[in-house]
């Protein structure tokens, strides 16, 4: 995961622990779990969220 390019913050810790349950579940170890929580937080927040 690079620095910066942080769009919104919103939501981020909800993205992260989504991605370390689903890792969990999936079989993976604690240091990889945390690891995909990283990644799937920093997908939502380097995207632009829809606003209503």
């Amino acid at each position: 995961v690079k620095r910066g390019g942080i769009i919104n913050p919103t939501g981020a810790g909800d993205f992260f622990a989504a991605g370390f349950i689903h890792a969990i579940v999936e079989g993976l170890s604690i240091e990889e779990s945390l690891i995909e929580g990283i990644k799937t937080s920093y997908q939502f927040i380097s995207n632009p969220s829809p606003y209503f």
